[in-house]
């Protein structure tokens, strides 16, 4: 019985026309992966086209069993004469049929596995050293604390950026930053899978272990590629600050001679650790107040920590900067804190020429002096814009690469209306560092600047898909109003701080989508709601209110870079405005450097911007 069935099943060609849909049903699934995207397609329409798929099966294996194709037409199986049967005709033709498919499925199999779009599980050897030209790339991975103490988390911490730093001053190294190689921060993922997740073709790890007056670092080197351990060693030492930067000089000189010799590198490198204290107590705790500082939280502890270092070491040039950048900071972060901002920024000033006394090459302390003359506009006073960007060059000289600086600077450049400048700066600090929140929120902004609506969506995207919880805060709401994007401008509203429990925000983004037209009344009631309330982060909630509330006719905060989005145009015709760009010394810039492409000069001492 079962036998006949088989036979039967054959016969009636239901095995070949169930295979020819299967495999055509794969190809479109295929086809419609690739063009969803392409299309700018939700991505529904593949989960669409897959439940039609898997529908039309037991169709096809029904209608196969009891119709049957003859020259007349499809008729039903039990109406065919036997003897005039065409059904082996029918099945060579679908053998043809498959083998068109299956021609088709390979190539797009093949398509598929190019090199550039190989899943992240394998590891394409050839595409990775591809990626090695005359540079070698390298990612030092967070050090291990195998210490028994878990706060000396720090240390190793610490250990890891220290050399990540001396590396990075290397130019015939590519060195992943910071914030990449901390991602992978206790990661359980193979050193190959983790190299080709940074891009990079050699990696460097260790261990910290400090048992009282004793350290133990180990570190090694390793080829992604093949796993291959290049260079590996143990340090074993008396716990002095000496000993520390010498078995730092001492792992950076031998990985530049391991890798040298890997890739027959000629070209002597030179590289050198630089002891920058000679107090361990001071080191310490630097280290610590640093990690501390990467967070944007804990300022009163920092300050503690770097106060305390400079009493060790009064010549620690490093502790004087950074300290410089956290009382800055701190006027940004913080609103109760015993001095008025006035008074931290003119702390953080007398820190940062400390440090310039001690190293004339302190960047961080060139990047908080341009930050905190630019800041003066923010109480409509007049602003050094020449001596802004002078400081940045500085900083930005001694460490291309500090995406700190990169951003404060960019943000001076936004503010004054050049864009295209500011976008440059920020493309160079997320190719820093690829993961710097402040310098991809800066972007979208540009984008949204620009009028570039779809692009600032689509980069907000693209930032969510790779973990964006550090930029969710800062969506492109003003695009999501101009493309009738209502629910997202609906929830980024009503999750910004203060205004998340205001029953108005329909109609705020009525008024986002009309503003051309008189909102003082709906401004009214959200200054009246907003009256007295306390904020979690005072820097976060004030761009908000810029942000939704500008458009309204609220010109009362100034804007920050904020100014060149479309939306503003109301506050770029007014006398607010005018007031502004003058009594900063905005104009007076203009006039030396030339007007942004948004402004033009009117008389001598006039402007007028769209």
């Amino acid at each position: 019985m079962a036998q006949s069935l088989f036979e039967e099943l054959k016969r009636r060609n239901v095995f070949k026309a169930t295979t020819a849909y299967l495999v055509l049903a794969w190809v479109v699934i295929q086809v419609t992966a690739e063009a969803v995207p392409a299309l700018g397609l939700p991505e529904w329409v593949n989960t669409l086209v897959f439940f039609l798929g898997a529908l039309g099966l037991p169709f096809v294996i029904l209608f196969s069993w009891a119709f049957e194709l003859t020259p007349e037409g499809v008729k039903k199986e039990a109406d065919v004469d036997r003897s005039q049967s065409i059904a082996s005709n029918t099945g060579q033709k679908l053998n043809y049929v498959i083998i068109l498919l299956l021609v088709v499925a390979i190539g797009l199999l093949l398509l598929d596995k190019k090199p550039s779009e190989i899943p992240a599980t394998t590891v394409d050897n050839s595409a990775t050293n591809a990626a090695i030209s005359t540079k070698a790339s390298i990612a030092v991975l967070p050090f291990v604390n195998m210490s028994n103490d878990a706060e000396q988390e720090f240390f190793s911490d610490g250990i890891t950026e220290e050399l990540l730093n001396v590396l990075a001053k290397i130019s015939e190294f590519e060195v992943a930053s910071r914030t990449s190689s901390f991602k992978f921060k206790g990661s359980q993922e193979q050193i190959p899978q983790i190299a080709q997740n940074l891009n990079v073709r050699y990696i460097v790890e260790g261990s910290v272990r400090k048992a009282g007056d004793t350290i133990r670092i180990t570190a090694q080197l390793i080829d992604s590629t093949n796993d291959r351990h290049l260079w590996s060693d143990t340090f074993d030492r008396p716990l002095t600050v000496d000993n520390v930067f010498v078995i730092q000089d001492e792992i950076s000189k031998s990985i530049v001679r391991a890798l040298s010799t890997e890739l027959g590198l000629t070209k002597a490198i030179t590289v050198q650790a630089t002891q920058t204290t000679d107090n361990l107590t001071a080191y310490e705790l630097f280290l610590k107040a640093r990690t501390i500082l990467q967070s944007r939280t804990r300022f009163a502890e920092v300050e503690s920590l770097l106060e305390e270092a400079i009493k060790q070491d009064p010549n620690y040039a490093d502790a004087w900067a950074l300290a410089a950048v956290n009382y800055t900071l701190t006027t940004y972060y913080v609103s109760d804190h015993a001095l008025s901002s006035k008074e931290l920024l003119a702390k953080s000033d007398d820190y940062a020429k400390k440090a310039i006394s001690l190293d004339p090459d302190s960047a961080n302390a060139y990047a908080v002096l341009g930050l905190n003359l630019s800041t003066s506009y923010i109480s409509m006073g007049l602003v050094p814009w020449e001596e802004v960007f002078d400081n940045y060059e500085k900083a930005i000289k001694l460490n291309p690469n500090n995406p700190q600086a990169l951003n404060w600077y960019a943000v001076a450049t936004m503010t004054l209306g050049y864009l295209d400048r500011a976008f440059k700066l920020l493309n160079q600090c997320v190719a820093a560092e690829p993961f710097y929140s402040s310098c991809h929120a800066n972007i979208l902004w540009i984008h949204g600047a620009l009028g570039d609506d779809k692009a600032a969506i689509k980069y907000y995207e693209d930032l969510l898909n790779i973990g964006g919880a550090s930029i969710i805060g800062y969506a492109p709401i003003h695009s999501f109003a101009r493309l009738d994007m209502a629910i997202l401008f609906k929830y980024h509203a009503t999750v910004s701080d203060g205004l998340g429990d205001w029953p108005y925000h329909a109609e705020l983004y009525l008024a986002h989508r009309n503003i051309d037209k008189d909102h003082s009344a709906l401004l009214a009631k959200a200054l009246s709601f907003l009256d007295g309330k306390q904020f979690s982060n005072a820097v976060i909630s004030n761009l908000k209110k810029r942000a939704l509330l500008m458009p309204l006719g609220y010109f009362e905060i100034n804007p920050l870079q904020f100014t060149w989005d479309p939306v503003y145009i109301k506050y770029r015709k007014s006398k607010q405005f005018k007031e502004f760009v003058k009594t900063t010394g905005i104009l007076d810039y203009w006039q030396t450097a030339g007007f942004p492409k948004q402004c033009q000069p009117v008389g001598d001492d006039d402007f007028i911007c769209d």
